[in-house]
């Protein structure tokens, strides 16, 4: 099917990429999905954060979109499309201990793909993440995780085209989990009921406390535990339609506690690093809002992890520092 494109060069960009997109996604190569193009308009208009605009990504037929939007809280794998091999191929395969080109137009792409990446890490919950990356007729495999990214040579795949087909459609005969979707965070859709509590629980206001510094009088005390009003009022901008919503799990001691959340209120910039994110989660257990603070620790011998210091504190009567619920790793997750 490859062997029947046209060359690359006697076409727009735009027309070049739908024609790829159209051989992948007219012979069966994943099956139970589909390849769409994303890169008609950002997600949302507004969104500066979001500007971004990949060429395409792998979806599952269900979330398919139809608006030519990026829709990056649907994405399984993304794909980014290049016309010409060398001058816009970001990796080098060279020298095995230096993949990094360092070209300008090559170093662009590449952040251009991490930005991607990011907002993927950011907008879902992700262990990892796999992309498609086609270079005129070559194409690469990224893994990215907060540790680094693994990449496959370069293939030429009008050349072997059985390479591609065969890995696109491992790919759409793997699990969420095995395409490493974070499998404690469980995705919430609006037929969901823990999706309809969080809209009931964003604008149930009718007893939220003001939050400047007072002595609370009995009257303010009689619910319990008590919402302040600017906890509410982050929960409900946190229902942003920008943002997908999920239940997710914390170790307990031996059992695990369960936490509704939207978007973040907080995170870290960039890939690499701990890629921290603070979310107002609604804690299924207490009945009440907390601050969830979601990282990637770092994994030392004699690193203590953050959770066991506050407990530590806590145990002491510490003043003016958090109050510990819960913590702990997330099913053993790592990094590679």
């Amino acid at each position: 099917m490859f062997l029947r494109l046209p060359p690359l060069a006697t076409h727009s960009r735009r027309h070049s990429y739908y024609l790829q997109l159209r051989a992948l996604d007219s012979n069966g190569l994943v099956p139970n999905h589909k390849v769409s193009a994303s890169s008609e308009k950002p997600d949302v208009d507004d969104m500066g954060e979001f500007k971004q605009k990949v060429d395409a990504a792998i979806f599952k037929t269900n979330l398919v979109p139809g608006d030519g939007r990026p829709h990056w809280g649907d994405q399984l794998v993304p794909i980014e499309f290049k016309r010409h091999e060398t001058n816009q191929d970001p990796l080098e395969d060279s020298d095995d201990l230096k993949v990094d080109a360092n070209a300008k137009t090559r170093k662009e792409v590449r952040g251009q793909i991490i930005s991607y990446a990011e907002i993927i890490f950011r907008v879902q919950h992700r262990v990892a993440l796999f992309m498609l990356l086609v270079i005129g007729r070559n194409f690469r495999f990224l893994r990215w995780d907060r540790s680094g990214t693994i990449v496959t040579r370069a293939i030429d795949y009008v050349a072997n085209p059985h390479i591609l087909c065969e890995a696109l459609w491992r790919m759409s005969l793997q699990s969420d989990e095995q395409l490493r979707v974070d499998p404690s965070a469980t995705r919430l859709f609006p037929e969901d009921d823990d999706y309809k509590l969080m809209d009931i629980l964003a604008g149930d206001s009718k007893h939220d406390l003001k939050d400047e510094e007072r002595k609370l009088s009995p009257s303010e005390l009689r619910t319990n535990p008590p919402t302040f009003a600017y906890v509410r009022e982050l929960f409900l901008k946190s229902l942003d339609p920008k943002w997908t919503r999920y239940r997710v799990e914390v170790p307990d001691g031996d059992t695990t506690r369960t936490f509704l959340i939207g978007g973040p209120t907080f995170y870290a910039r960039g890939m690499a690093g701990r890629g921290t994110k603070g979310f107002v989660a609604w804690d299924c257990k207490a009945g009440r809002f907390v601050w969830l603070k979601d990282a990637w620790r770092l994994d030392y011998e004699r690193m203590d992890r953050e959770g066991d210091i506050l407990k530590q504190l806590n145990d002491c009567k510490v003043a003016n520092v958090p109050t510990l619920c819960c913590h702990g790793d997330i099913r053993k997750q790592k990094t590679k």
